[in-house]
């Protein structure tokens, strides 16, 4: 799924099935690629992103794009 957040921000969150695992990744449009977390914040900010796709990783990873967003402006 893409995300147009206020017209500025754009942002992509997969669930890829691989053998029966499902793994959560965000990516934040820059441009006309998008990035994953790791490549715009330090190591300790990325690893509070969860990959399992809960409701409730879902939950907390856009909370924590938001904070980054945040940092970002």
């Amino acid at each position: 799924m893409v995300f147009l957040i206020d017209r500025k921000h754009v942002f992509r969150y997969l669930i890829p099935i691989d053998v029966r695992n499902y793994f959560a990744s965000i990516e934040i449009g820059i441009g006309p690629v998008f990035v994953s977390p790791f490549s715009v914040t330090d190591y300790a900010d990325a690893q509070r992103f969860k990959k399992d796709a809960t409701t409730e990783a879902v939950e907390q990873n856009l909370a924590l794009l938001d904070e980054l967003l945040a940092k970002l402006r």
